[in-house]
């Protein structure tokens, strides 16, 4: 594969491209522009006194409009588009058993 030399090696997937799977805790966004917040496995700790829920970054979702509905507590796949994982896209939704049925506190 080629990369050109005067591309920035910071660029999302050249170099530290970290895919995320994590719980919907929030989708209030008071600007209105379908984000939500994702407490990410293995990211972020599920103790909300040790990081409260304000203090997640919010996520951008992918296709919002494509009809499929993501509630408080769905499990989500994303990715971070920065290395210093702050600013989280969220690009779908697993359905089945994580969401809601047996298991679905295993991840805490």
């Amino acid at each position: 594969m080629y990369i050109a030399n005067n591309l920035d090696p910071n660029f999302a997937g050249l170099n530290w491209y970290t895919w995320f799977i994590g719980r919907v805790v929030d989708i209030f966004d008071p600007e209105k522009k379908g984000k939500l917040r994702v407490r990410c496995f293995g990211f972020h700790s599920f103790n909300v006194t040790e990081l409260p829920t304000e203090h997640l970054p919010w996520a951008q979702v992918m296709n919002w409009n494509t009809g499929i509905r993501i509630n408080l507590g769905d499990i989500v796949i994303g990715y971070f588009t920065d290395r210093d994982r702050q600013v989280p896209v969220v690009y779908g939704k697993i359905e089945g058993i994580w969401n809601g049925g047996a298991g679905y506190r295993d991840w805490e």
